[in-house]
């Protein structure tokens, strides 16, 4: 995931993306665990042994998941600590619903 990717879609700084790094990785806790912590703990129960392999398979996705959940924590903190991302996560929430949305009558 690039710096771009990190902030959705909004160019980071070094400094910034090295903060989403850091919260996504290890420093941002959740039920007193980081993801790396959250998933070495995961990957030794019964439920992720059981599940399938693969790039597709139940281990992957509870992967996935995890990783997921850890980012968005991580860019809802990265929001928080660095204001001046909020204008252009804006914009870019403004530019994607006017994508979403239908054209007007007469509007080509």
């Amino acid at each position: 995931m690039g710096p771009e990717a990190a902030g959705e879609g909004i160019e980071l700084t070094p400094d910034e993306y090295d903060a989403f790094v850091r919260l996504a990785g290890n420093e941002l806790k959740q039920d007193g665990k980081g993801m790396k912590d959250t998933l070495a703990e995961v990957m030794r129960s019964e439920e992720y042994l059981s599940q399938t392999d693969g790039p597709e398979g139940g281990k992957a996705l509870i992967v996935r998941e995890i990783v997921q959940a850890f980012r968005e924590a991580a860019r809802g903190e990265l929001f928080g600590r660095f204001p001046r991302l909020m204008p252009s996560l804006e914009e870019k929430q403004e530019q994607r619903m006017r994508q979403l949305m239908p054209l007007e009558v007469g509007r080509p």
